[in-house]
């Protein structure tokens, strides 16, 4: 391969990778619709020699921007839409699917639903 599609390659691969990151400080919190769901909260390490050494505390900042990232509802959502669509996966516990996958509906939608336990 020439030099020039190399380096065009390489441009490309850190665009890519860069990419979340410009999103999530160029994008509003407002801008995307949350996900609903229960949360767990990050608690918070006190950043101390000991915490630093045993990398407690780098592990914690790291959960905390995790949680935080503005475009982890898109990030999460692709994703849920790639498991489905490709392995048949689907990620919520009370959906029912009709035959050869031709309806999705909630079972809360349902009128007189019965959960299964």
């Amino acid at each position: 391969m020439s030099k020039i599609i190399k380096n065009i390659m390489f441009l490309g691969a850190i665009c890519v990778m860069a990419a979340p990151l410009l999103l999530h400080y160029n994008l509003k919190k407002e801008d995307i619709i949350p996900l609903r769901g229960a949360y767990e909260k990050t608690d918070t390490v006190a950043l101390s020699i000991g915490s630093f050494i045993d990398k407690s505390w780098q592990s914690n900042q790291e959960e905390i921007y995790k949680n935080n990232l503005i475009i982890k509802p898109t990030v999460v959502r692709i994703a849920h839409e790639m498991d489905y669509h490709m392995f048949g996966v689907y990620h919520m516990n009370d959906l029912v699917v009709g035959k050869e996958d031709s309806c999705l509906v909630e079972v809360g939608l349902i009128p007189g639903a019965v959960k299964m336990v």
